[in-house]
């Protein structure tokens, strides 16, 4: 079950999500007799919004054994166009629709690093895998768009993170963990025991760590399905100049890369700052208001907090990354 992006309307598949019922809360029809939407190739249904207005509505779909994009017209939930994967043999992991409304990234299952780039009319603009010849391994994990649809950041099982421009739709960068950190970089550390000296009652600061630092990994079990490696999670800041990135490998370590707001030819993204833990990573979030606040939450009775560098504010030059707490017993 799901809202619709406008909130007026509630979406229901059925138990083999080979049908969808439509709810109009306003009016209180169901509009069951819509076009299905056929069965994805994954136990959950995947879609994706425009988010300029929320019309229109990309679903992936199996027909005949072959993957399909349906776009439907959320005013009157009629299918307007459909058009299938590039090979017969595609998988359909997941889409995301850009921010700016004009494209479709549309990504296949974790055996294959493949992603294609959709108009919504069902254009190909381009197919992006970055191994010549068969890649032997998982393939993406995570995929996320820029604020302003410039560029798209693709995570993968191998830890590395590719940064496509809408110039082209060509790889710009390839980011992942330095084996070590050296200036102009910055390592923050959690300091231990943080909670039991203040009570879950202060703002601790992190500890800067001396460079250069070698990041600590933990090795997978890559006999278990779904193993703990790779990209989990990104999410850019709301102005787009930073994004946060927490690589499983390293359970306990938030990236911070910084990018400028334009896209161009031989701009390369950077890595700017390491926020070390104590404990795993649960999840991270940037404040929406203040669009370079970064919060995140290891489980512990309190979070933490990083902004960005502040020159006019003395010792922000850096950036400034604390320790919250809150001062709850069933936290």
């Amino acid at each position: 079950m799901a809202w619709s992006a406008k909130g007026d309307t509630v979406m229901s598949w059925s138990a083999s999500h080979v049908s969808r019922d439509v709810l109009e809360l306003k009016t209180g029809h169901s509009k069951s007799r819509a076009p299905p939407l056929a069965a994805p190739s994954i136990p959950l249904p995947r879609y994706s919004f425009r988010p300029t207005d929320g019309r229109y509505l990309a679903v992936a779909e199996r027909h005949s054994g072959k993957d399909h994009v349906g776009i439907y017209d959320c005013a009157a939930w009629k299918l307007i166009r459909h058009f299938p994967l590039p090979s017969p043999s595609s998988d359909v992991a997941d889409l995301a629709w850009s921010p700016c409304g004009r494209f479709i990234a549309v990504w296949e299952v974790l055996t294959d690093y493949i992603l294609h780039i959709y108009t919504p009319d069902g254009r190909l603009l381009k197919t992006f895998t970055p191994y010549s010849s068969g890649w032997v391994g998982l393939g993406i994990r995570k995929v996320e768009w820029h604020p302003t649809g410039d560029w798209l950041a693709v995570g993968g099982w191998d830890g590395k993170i590719r940064i496509l421009t809408r110039l082209a739709w060509a790889p710009v960068a390839e980011l992942s963990v330095p084996a070590k950190v050296s200036a102009p970089m910055h390592v923050w550390q959690e300091p231990t025991e943080w909670i039991e000296r203040t009570r879950g009652k202060g703002i601790v600061p992190f500890d800067a760590q001396a460079l250069p630092y070698n990041p600590t990994a933990v090795r997978p079990d890559l006999g278990r399905p779904n193993p703990k490696m790779g990209i989990a999670s990104m999410s850019w800041s709301p102005s787009g100049r930073w994004l946060a990135v927490w690589n499983q490998t390293y359970p306990t370590t938030i990236l911070l890369f910084t990018f400028i707001s334009s896209p161009t030819p031989h701009f390369h993204p950077r890595l700017h700052s390491l926020l070390v833990h104590n404990l795993p990573i649960r999840a991270f979030e940037w404040q929406p208001v203040q669009q370079e606040l970064l919060a995140i939450s290891t489980g512990e009775k309190g979070f933490t907090m990083w902004r960005q560098p502040r020159p006019e504010v003395q010792g922000e030059e850096d950036g400034l990354a604390e320790c919250v707490g809150v001062p709850s017993r069933e936290l």
